[in-house]
C-alpha cells in the first residue's frame, strides 16, 4: 500500500489546519460570510496574489489530463478496497456550452463510496483512506475550425464531486489525526481555435468542505476544526482565461474563507473580482509563468494591482500603498495558510 498523500504535504496541511486557531481547544464550525479583503494592506494583496497564482497553476495541470484524454477512466472497479467504480456514459447531452448549440456524447465515471487505503508510515497497518463519490463527464465536438471541449466534476452544484480523507499518523514522536470532507465542483468549457490562435476558456471550480485535526506533540495537544470554501467563477459568472496572439487574460470572480480564521497569514474572508488590464505574455520555461501584464483586484471598493516583470519577479501595488517588487516564488509562497486546503483538494484531483 502507497500513501495518498506525501509526508512533507501532510506536515504542511496539518501546520495550516493547527494553524487556524491559537487556542489549542478552541472548536468552531460556523461558516464565515464571504465579505472584502482590505487591499490596502500589503500583506493581504501577497496573500490573494499567491493564492491566485497557485490555484491557477494547479488547475492548468488538471485541465490538460481533461483535454489530453476527454474519456479519463481513473479506476477499475477492482481497484477499490471497498464501494466501487463504475464506466460513464451518455450520447446527444445538452451541455448548454457557450461555444457551440451541439450536443454532446460525453465519457467518464461514477464513483460510489470507492475507499482506497494508503499507509503513510509504510507500517504494518494502514493508517490513512481516501473515500470518493460522485461523477465526472466529459467530450469534445468540432465547431469550424475550433475543438470545443466540456469536461466537469461533480454532476453539478447540487451533487458535487466527494472526497473524505482520515489519516492517523505518528511522525517524529508525534501522533496527528486528520479528517477532511471536500465537495468538489469544477466545470471547464473550452474553446480552441488554431486557425484563429485563439484560445477560450469559462471555468467553475468550487472546493468547499470541513476539517478536524487533533494529536499530541513534545506534551501537548493539539486540536482544530472548521469550516473552509475556495472558488474560481460560478455557475452565473464563470472564471474567464483567454489566448490571443497579445497573451493571455484572467477574468472573473474569485473568492476564499476559512472558519477559524488564520491569525497573521493575510487570509481575507473575501470575496474579489480579478481583471487583466494587460495582456499576461507566457514566459516558456522561467518560473514565473508570465514576463509582463497586469492584473487588477478588486475588493470592497478597493483595487490592487499584479504587475509580471521579465525577471521572474512580480510587482504588488496595494490600494493607495506604496509598491513592492517580490521573486515569484515568495508570491507563492505567501499563500501558503490561506491555499493549503485548496491545493491539497487540488493535489487529490490531479492524482486520480
Amino acid at each position: 500500500m502507497k500513501p495518498l498523500l506525501s509526508t512533507g504535504a501532510v506536515l504542511l496541511l496539518t501546520a495550516g489546519l493547527v494553524a487556524c486557531t491559537d487556542d489549542d481547544n478552541a472548536r468552531s464550525s460556523d461558516e464565515q460570510p464571504l465579505g472584502s479583503a482590505d487591499l490596502s494592506d500589503a500583506a493581504t494583496v501577497r496573500a490573494q496574489a499567491g493564492q491566485l497564482a497557485q490555484m491557477i497553476d494547479s488547475l492548468n495541470r488538471i485541465d490538460g489530463a481533461f483535454v489530453a484524454d476527454s474519456a479519463r477512466k481513473t479506476f477499475e472497479d477492482g481497484n477499490c478496497d471497498s464501494g466501487s467504480v463504475q464506466p460513464y456514459s451518455a450520447t446527444e447531452q445538452d451541455v448548454g456550452s457557450p461555444f457551440t448549440t451541439q450536443r454532446f456524447d460525453l465519457s467518464g465515471e461514477t464513483a460510489d463510496a470507492c475507499r482506497l487505503t494508503g499507509n503513510l508510515d509504510q507500517g504494518d497497518t494502514a493508517n490513512d483512506y481516501l473515500e470518493i463519490d460522485g461523477q465526472t463527464a466529459a467530450g469534445e465536438v468540432t465547431e469550424g475550425s475550433a475543438n470545443v471541449l466540456y469536461a466537469a466534476v461533480g454532476a453539478s452544484a447540487e451533487q458535487p464531486y466527494r472526497l473524505r480523507y482520515h489519516l492517523d499518523t505518528d511522525q517524529q514522536g508525534s501522533n496527528t489525526v486528520v479528517d477532511i470532507d471536500y465537495g468538489i465542483r469544477v466545470r471547464i468549457d473550452g474553446s480552441e481555435d488554431a486557425d484563429a490562435g485563439e484560445e477560450d476558456q469559462r471555468l467553475i471550480f468550487d472546493l468547499s468542505g470541513d476539517y478536524g485535526v487533533s494529536g499530541s506533540a513534545n506534551g501537548q495537544n493539539f486540536s482544530s476544526d472548521g469550516t473552509f470554501r475556495s472558488y474560481l467563477g460560478t455557475e452565473a459568472a464563470p472564471f474567464r482565461l483567454f489566448t490571443d496572439s497579445d497573451g493571455a487574460y484572467l477574468d472573473g470572480p474569485t473568492g476564499f474563507s476559512i472558519s477559524p480564521a488564520i491569525p497573521q497569514a493575510g487570509c481575507a474572508n473575501a470575496a474579489s473580482e480579478i481583471a487583466t488590464t494587460e495582456p499576461l505574455v507566457a514566459s516558456g520555461s522561467s518560473a514565473s509563468p508570465f514576463t509582463s501584464g497586469t492584473i487588477e483586484i478588486t475588493s470592497g471598493g478597493g483595487t490592487a494591482t499584479i504587475s509580471f516583470n521579465s525577471d521572474d519577479t512580480v510587482t504588488l501595488t496595494p490600494d493607495n500603498g506604496a509598491a513592492e517588487t517580490v521573486d515569484y516564488a515568495e508570491l507563492l509562497a505567501a499563500a501558503g495558510a490561506c491555499s493549503g486546503l485548496a491545493l491539497t483538494g487540488l493535489a487529490f484531483l490531479g492524482g486520480l
